[in-house]
């Protein structure tokens, strides 16, 4: 991780579960207004240096438990209504 991404400002933190309960209190007000959320960057997507060439290598351990249940609770729980795909591979693909 880059501590200094230049996005560490839209961040809700580095724990996967209290970034999910934050994701998902914050959809369901947006959505309450009729407005769609997006969750995006999808997935890992931690750095902005050279980020549409770059590739994230991560093992499945670290994908489950780290970067994607935030993104889980948003969809599941929070019903976003919208995903965005982070720009980098992952894993070289």
């Amino acid at each position: 991780r880059a501590p200094m991404c230049g996005r560490n400002f839209e961040y809700f933190g580095e724990d996967p579960y209290l970034s999910g309960q934050m994701a998902v209190s914050y959809i369901k007000g947006v959505q309450s207004q009729g407005v769609v959320c997006t969750a995006k960057h999808y997935a890992c997507n931690d750095q902005e240096w050279d980020r549409n060439n770059i590739s994230s290598n991560v093992d499945e351990r670290t994908l489950r438990e780290i970067y994607l249940p935030a993104f889980k609770a948003a969809v599941m729980d929070g019903k976003a209504g919208a995903v965005m795909n982070s720009y980098n591979l992952i894993n070289g693909i």
